[in-house]
């Protein structure tokens, strides 16, 4: 009996030794372990610095450690929970990215809540102006065109957005009595990436916010017999998930899995994307029906401005798929399923066909059609040279 105990004691032991290590090292890891390619990579670094003119090697270095989502001196740049739309970005502040405590990321002159032809700028992480400081984004660079005019951006784009979530993002700056002369929706690429193989018409976290449901039940006893016995086994999942010694080898596997993505060159999927056989699809079909999904939000926000008296502007952003010379782009994915292309050249066919006689439509898909410079700072993102490019389409077109 007492061999039993021993042995019983001595795996207590060995498992909280292993996982005080394993915190020791996931503390390291998260707060020092950061590997840029821009450190790594000599051609990568060149082709960034041609791009981030005026920043120094340190300078980049720190903003490529904020947009990595890793801690960082200024802390740590990621997403938060948000009424309605289910995420946004959370409250940071730095040299380069500041977010204020609504999710709204800083342009060069922060417009005050009296300016009256207030321009709020909607979208995804394009239009927010991932991997640029906040003086390179679309909404900065919009500013400088329109300083004549007196017109100030507001920053609503947040990451992982799509034309549904825009709308109900607008609903609700309304509903807390927000006007605005202009409001101006960028959409295309995340439309797409977000309901492929499907429309699913959610945000990027829903399946993942769904299945704590059991715990909101819980909650408010709302349970039966049978969701006890579900409450009990998502609690003691999360308890065994978040584990130090799990959590570590879990990175561990995450890590292998990326170097062999990144030795095969494939493209990453979205979890719900994950065994999916692309070449199976319709590509005419679903490229119909998302199209018809963006549609319907931008009627929903063509009568929402007409009742609240605002000028709206619907445009279809440019993406390297369509009219983009692809040897200018520095950093393509290699070994893309062509169906990436055929779904949106589809796609952007069928938004153009239907948007050709509404005024408030810009299509700029042919913007980087001959570019002096890489329009991209990374694969999908713009560069500081694509969204002043942007910029000035929308203010001629505001202009007008």
């Amino acid at each position: 009996m007492s061999d039993i105990l021993f042995f019983f004691i001595g795996i207590v032991f060995i498992f909280l030794v292993l996982n005080f290590f394993s915190t020791y090292y996931l503390n390291w890891y998260y707060k020092k372990n950061f590997k840029s390619e821009f450190l790594t990579n000599h051609e990568y670094k060149n082709n960034i610095k041609s791009l981030l003119h005026g920043l120094s090697d340190d300078n980049i270095l720190d903003l490529k450690r904020i947009f990595s989502s890793k801690k960082t001196k200024f802390g740590r740049f990621r997403m938060t929970y948000s009424p309605f739309t289910e995420h946004r970005d959370v409250e940071f502040h730095s040299p380069f990215l500041n977010i204020n405590s609504e999710g709204f990321r800083n342009t060069k002159n922060p417009p005050t809540s009296k300016n009256e032809n207030l321009i709020a700028l909607f979208g995804g992480s394009t239009a927010f102006g991932y991997g640029v400081p906040d003086s390179m984004t679309l909404a900065s660079y919009l500013e400088d065109q329109l300083k004549n005019e007196n017109m100030p951006t507001l920053n609503i784009a947040r990451q992982s957005y799509f034309s549904t979530l825009e709308v109900i993002a607008l609903q609700n700056l309304l509903l807390k009595n927000k006007r605005f002369h202009s409001v101006i929706f960028l959409d295309g690429l995340n439309d797409v990436h977000h309901n492929v193989p499907d429309v699913r018409n959610k945000s990027r976290f829903s399946e993942s916010i769904q299945k704590f449901w059991p715990e909101i039940d819980y909650i408010y006893g709302y349970e039966d017999e049978s969701l006890s016995t579900k409450h009990f086994l998502l609690l003691t999942k999360s308890f065994y998930k978040y584990l130090p010694l799990v959590r570590f080898l879990s990175l561990q596997t995450d890590r292998v899995q990326r170097k062999l993505i990144s030795s095969n060159k494939q493209r990453h999927v979205e979890h719900w994307q994950r065994g999916v056989n692309l070449d199976n699809l319709n590509v005419k079909d679903l490229a119909s029906k998302i199209a018809e999904l963006t549609q319907n939000n931008w009627d929903i926000a063509r009568s929402i401005c007409k009742t609240f008296k605002i000028n709206p502007m619907f445009v279809l952003q440019p993406v390297y798929y369509v009219n983009f010379p692809i040897e200018k782009h520095l950093f393509l994915p290699k070994k893309e399923n062509p169906f990436w292309k055929q779904i949106y050249t589809e796609y952007y066919n069928i938004m153009k066909s239907k948007n050709i006689n509404n005024k408030d439509f810009l299509d700029a898909s042919s913007v980087f059609q001959n570019p002096e410079e890489c329009p991209f700072i990374d694969s999908h993102h713009y560069s500081p040279y694509g969204n002043q490019k942007i910029a000035k389409l929308i203010a001629n077109k505001l202009n007008v």
